[in-house]
C-alpha cells in the first residue's frame, strides 16, 4: 500500500523563477501582487503551493523566494515583465532557474541523492554524502516546529511570523512522494506530524483570539489544503 501511494504521485516540473534580495517580512500575497494577475503561476489543484519562500531552518531567516509557472514561456515572460524589481524598500533580482533550485532549497540537508529538477537520483559518490539516502531530517522537522510555537526566540521568526508555517506546506508539497525508495514510512509520518503540529499550533492561537496579520484562519485553511492534497499521506492521515 505504502508504494502503491507514491505511484499515485507523478512528478510535476513546473518552469521556476527565483526571486532573490526580498524583503524579510514579504508575504506570498506581495509577491502574486508584485508578479501581477495574469502570470500563469501555478495554482494550488495541481498540488503545488505556487509560491514558495525559503527559511533557513536554524535561524528562521527569510532566504530567496521561487514561483512555479505553468510553463517556460510565462517564466521568461515574467522576468522580462518585470521591469520595475522594488519590492518595499529593496531591489530584487529575478531569473528563470533549473526546479533543481528549488529543490536544494526546499531541501537544503538532503543526503545520498541529487536533483535532476524534482527527481532524487542516487548521489554518483554516497561517500560524499554518507550511505544513509534522507531528503529532510527529524532534526530539520522539529526545528521548523520549533520557530512557529515560540517565534520570540529568534529576531528573523519575530519579523516574519508566517514564515515557518509556509516552509512546512513547501515541504508537503514538493516532497517527491513518488520516488519511494527514497524514504520510509517513519520519514512520511516525521513530515505528517510536523504539520499536524503546525495545524494545532495556529488553531490554538485562533482559538484564543491571538490572530495577527498573515497569521489567521487564511494560513490555517492553506495549510490544511496542502495536507488534504498530499499524494504521501494515507486517508486516514488526511
Amino acid at each position: 500500500p505504502f508504494v502503491d501511494l507514491g505511484r499515485n504521485s507523478l512528478p510535476q516540473n513546473w518552469s521556476c523563477v527565483k526571486i532573490g534580495n526580498i524583503p524579510y517580512n514579504v508575504t506570498s500575497e506581495e509577491l502574486l501582487e508584485f508578479l501581477g494577475k495574469n502570470s500563469n503561476i501555478v495554482p494550488e489543484i495541481f498540488g503545488s503551493i505556487g509560491v514558495h519562500v525559503i527559511m533557513d531552518r536554524s535561524t528562521g531567516k527569510t532566504m530567496d523566494a521561487y514561483v512555479e509557472f505553468m510553463n517556460s514561456k510565462d517564466a521568461w515572460k515574467c522576468v522580462s515583465r518585470r521591469r520595475s524589481r522594488v519590492l518595499g524598500n529593496r531591489h530584487l533580482s529575478l531569473d528563470v532557474v533549473d526546479t533543481a533550485d528549488l529543490m536544494k532549497d526546499v531541501f537544503p540537508r538532503a543526503k545520498g541523492i541529487v536533483w535532476d529538477g524534482v527527481v532524487p537520483r542516487p548521489a554518483p559518490d554516497k561517500s560524499e554524502f554518507g550511505a544513509k539516502t534522507e531528503i529532510i531530517s527529524r532534526e530539520e522537522l522539529v526545528l521548523i516546529v520549533q520557530h512557529a510555537r515560540t517565534p520570540h526566540r529568534s529576531p528573523f521568526s519575530r519579523k516574519c511570523l508566517q514564515r515557518p508555517f509556509q516552509s512546512l506546506m513547501s515541504i508537503v508539497s514538493k516532497f517527491p512522494w513518488f520516488a519511494t525508495d527514497c524514504y520510509t514510512i517513519a520519514q512520511r509520518d516525521y513530515i505528517f506530524q510536523a504539520l499536524l503540529q503546525a495545524v494545532d499550533i495556529l488553531k490554538r492561537q485562533i482559538k484564543r483570539g491571538r490572530t495577527m496579520p498573515n497569521l489567521d484562519l487564511e494560513l490555517l485553511k492553506a495549510l490544511l489544503r496542502v495536507g488534504i492534497r498530499c499524494s504521501g499521506f494515507t486517508d486516514s492521515q488526511k
